[in-house]
C-alpha cells in the first residue's frame, strides 16, 4: 500500500475544513483524554490527504505513550461515535493485514 491510494479517502477540501470538523467532533462528543489526543494525532497526520491517514497501532502507541489495548479501545470508541472510519488494508505483495487507514468523518 502506498500513500497515493489515500487520495480516494479524502473527505475535506481544505485544512481549514478538516480543523473545523475536528473541533465540531470535540464539541459535540464527550471524549476522554486519550480519545481527544488520538483524534488530534489523526488530524495532524491527515494534512496531506485531508481527513485520511495511514498509521500502525504501534505508531499510535508510541505517539500517545499508552498500551496497545488503550489505543484499540480509544479507536473503537471514536469509530462507535461516528467520528472516525477505519479502513482495513491488505498488503498486496506479501499478503496479510497492513496498517489501517483512518478517515475523519465530516
Amino acid at each position: 500500500m502506498t500513500t497515493f491510494k489515500l487520495e480516494q479517502y479524502i473527505n475535506f477540501s481544505s485544512l481549514e475544513e478538516l480543523n473545523y470538523h475536528v473541533k465540531q467532533h470535540v464539541k459535540n462528543n464527550q471524549l476522554n483524554d486519550t480519545e481527544y489526543r488520538l483524534l488530534t494525532i489523526l488530524s495532524q497526520y491527515s494534512c496531506k490527504y485531508y481527513g485520511a491517514s495511514y498509521l500502525k497501532v504501534s505508531t499510535l502507541m508510541s505517539l500517545l505513550d499508552v498500551s496497545k489495548s488503550t489505543v484499540k479501545r480509544s479507536l473503537k470508541a471514536l469509530v462507535e461515535k461516528g467520528i472516525v472510519t477505519k479502513q482495513h488494508v491488505l498488503r498486496p505483495v506479501r499478503g496479510g493485514w497492513g496498517a489501517n487507514i483512518y478517515i475523519i468523518n465530516d
